[in-house]
């Protein structure tokens, strides 16, 4: 019988559950309407019989009341329009009153006679009114306060004996009605609670299995596939039945090796050309050339620019062989990309022996014209390293300039990350007409830095292109490097 169930397709299953479960609805439902009817028959008999008439009687009672309140006023008035506003007044209550027992009359469920015997009394009533009114009207205040105080009070102490009874009537009439319908909710209630329970119990019985027939493989097919997300190509799924969720379940298996085996071959290829365009390119513009940006040219008004050449190492060239040519180079550059990288400085280029860096890029910095002195003065250790290491004698001439700049990338195929304008030109100046083991600079860092390092005017120098220029030595010391790093802002 499961198995049955299991492999039948979940289009079966759900027609099957959900007509089940419209059989129980309507059930319910007609159920339901039924009691419905009933309480609504109940609520009309309260409304348009005991609580109607308790509320007319006590509306006709009061403006009996007013009646009475106004003749009283009435009798004590002596300005005629006076005694003409409480007369129109009287008048205006008398009505109201035979409308609410109007009203109580034709919905009364005790003795009719009752009724009729408090409307009779409000309407023999209208002659002593109408006499009390004329003598006063008259001046007669002895006749009309005599009448008041005889017929007219033993009239109102009889309608107020009548209105009392109509009352007390009505009132346990209403509570009978009231009592009758909560009993009746009551039972409405119980009936339709019991069916209720009994619906969902016997739907919960029909959707359990088969909620579970399809949550179960679609737990766990959501579990695998949530993995797969994640980057976990191990899973696979547990197979149980030969309906669509099985069928899915051996196909998101087959297709979980596919892409594991894809995943890793492209992992590869990705890896090697993400570790050659780093190699090219800083950072944020390759992220900009995978993106699909294809002309990259920014402008930058202010960066520092550092130019650093190895001087001596043409001439070892000639006494070592290629290799260990190579070997020496990568070291020395090496370090100095570690350096840049921990300053947050980016290197540029390099051609043969001769390095480029620049900062303030797309790494913000305190100062940068700091930082790349700090990246000169490390370089200049470097080189000291190197030259015990290997008994050699190399020197580094090193010039940096601060100013706007333009980068960008050139070329379709072998491109290249460059720069451009005087600032450049100015930076490679200082450093060929520099000094071997010097850091040259012009005066553009020497305003930005000297607070920071001990700095030497070397005089006015003739720059190509540009005339006659103040430069600067920058002092090359421990202390300097070690208490002037700069912060990454």
């Amino acid at each position: 019988m499961r198995k049955w169930f299991l492999d039948m397709s979940i289009a079966n299953r759900l027609g099957l559950g959900f007509g089940a479960l419209v059989f129980l609805i309507v059930i319910f439902g007609l159920s339901a309407l039924y009691q419905m009817d009933r309480l609504k028959q109940q609520s009309d008999t309260l409304y348009h019989h005991p609580f109607t008439v308790t509320r007319s009687v006590d509306a006709a009672a009061i403006e009996a009341l007013k009646i009475h309140r106004e003749m009283k006023d009435l009798a004590h008035a002596i300005d005629r329009d006076k005694i003409r506003a409480h007369e129109s007044q009287v008048s205006m209550h008398d009505e109201a009153a035979l409308r609410h027992l109007e009203t109580v009359k034709s919905r009364f469920l005790g003795d009719p006679q009752m009724v009729k015997k408090v409307y009779q009394l409000l309407i023999d009533w209208r002659p002593i009114r109408d006499e009390v009114i004329q003598l006063r009207l008259a001046g007669d205040l002895a006749a009309a306060d005599a009448i008041t105080r005889g017929k007219g009070a033993h009239h109102v102490a009889l309608l107020e004996n009548e209105f009392k009874g109509l009352r007390v009537f009505a009132a346990r009439k209403a509570s009978d009605s009231l009592a009758n319908a909560e009993s009746i909710m009551r039972k409405s209630t119980t009936i339709i609670g019991m069916t209720l329970a009994a619906a969902v119990l016997l739907g919960i019985a029909i959707a359990v299995p088969i909620t579970r027939s399809i949550r179960i493989p679609l737990t766990r097919l959501d579990r695998a596939a949530a993995q797969v997300s994640k980057g976990d190509l191990d899973q696979q799924v547990v197979v149980t039945s030969q309906d669509e969720l099985g069928r899915l379940s051996s196909t998101f298996n087959s297709m979980v090796v596919s892409i594991r085996e894809q995943t890793e071959e492209i992992q590869r290829k990705n890896e090697e050309n993400e570790r050659l365009l780093l190699n090219i390119l800083p950072g944020p513009i390759a992220d900009r050339l995978k993106q699909g940006e294809e002309t990259i040219a920014d402008n930058f008004p202010e960066v520092t620019v550092l130019f650093a050449d190895i001087v001596g190492f043409t001439a070892l060239s000639d006494s070592v062989s290629p290799k260990d040519l190579v070997t020496m180079l990568n070291h020395l550059f090496t370090a100095f990309d570690e350096s840049a990288h921990r300053l947050g400085i980016e290197k540029i280029k390099t051609i043969g022996d001769c390095y480029m860096a620049v900062t303030g890029l797309t790494v913000e910095l305190d100062n940068p014209p700091v930082a790349m002195v700090v990246m000169a003065h490390e370089m200049h250790r470097s080189i000291d390293q190197f030259n015990a290491q290997h008994g050699t004698s190399l020197q580094i001439r090193i010039g940096i300039n601060c100013g706007p700049i333009v980068a960008g990338v050139i070329g379709k195929s072998k491109f290249i990350y460059d720069l451009w304008g005087n600032t450049v030109n100015i930076a490679s100046r200082m450093e060929s007409h520099g000094v071997a083991g010097q850091t040259h600079v012009s005066e553009a860092v020497y305003k930005r830095v000297k607070d920071r390092f001990k700095v030497e005017p070397r005089g006015d120098i003739d720059i190509k292109g540009k005339g006659r220029m103040p430069t600067y030595l920058v002092n090359d010391d421990d202390s300097a490097t070690n208490h002037h790093s700069p912060k990454r802002s």
